[in-house]
């Protein structure tokens, strides 16, 4: 689904109403405003299958540039556009990547982390492991999350991020039923 202001901009006005016309697309009312949508998830798969890649790379492109004109984009537009840049081989801004993951965290734990991933590569270090081992506890992969937040040096860390390791850590025991072992880890902190 595109906001219909991104879907004007990336096909044009006449594309669309043709689309409607012949009953491939409809337009949706929701909380973002009115949105351009498939008739049928089908037509979609339909479509993906018979895209070249180089098209597909263009259009992606295109809506990432339409995204980023647009007058308030909506947290889902942010969301994928970042995700396509990544897709792309671009690298958005570390604190684009680490809000896109915040954001997909709560509805794909595997973007999220996918998105996590990449801002470890290319940004801050204690924030992006964070929030990957937030993540990882999420999807009950407690022992990864310890081994990458024991990579951490914690005397380097200033007080919040030291707050954030324990917290996760707390968030680990407690995933593991050692309640106990968690409260001790935020009474001692």
């Amino acid at each position: 689904p595109l906001r219909l202001e991104l879907a004007a901009a990336a096909v044009g006005e006449p594309l669309m109403e043709a689309l409607e016309a012949k009953r491939i697309v409809v337009v949706q009312d929701t909380i973002d405003g009115p949105v351009l949508t498939l008739a049928h998830p089908l037509y979609g798969e339909v479509i993906r299958v018979g895209i070249a890649p180089l098209r597909s790379r263009r259009l992606r492109l295109k809506l990432v540039h339409a995204i980023a004109l647009a007058d308030g984009p909506s947290p889902h537009d942010v969301l994928r556009s970042v995700l396509w840049r990544v897709e792309l081989g671009d690298t958005p801004d570390p604190v684009e990547l680490l809000g896109a993951a915040r954001m997909a965290r709560s509805f794909s734990p595997t973007t999220a982390e996918r998105l996590a991933r990449a801002a470890l590569e290319v940004g801050d270090p204690v924030d992006a492991v964070v929030l990957l081992a937030e993540i990882l506890i999420m999807q009950g992969r407690v022992a990864e999350a310890d081994r990458l937040l024991d990579e951490l040096d914690m005397s380097s860390l200033g007080t919040e991020q030291r707050q954030a390791v324990t917290y996760g850590r707390a968030m680990g025991r407690t995933r593991l039923g050692e309640v106990r072992e968690a409260a001790a880890l935020i009474t001692g902190a």
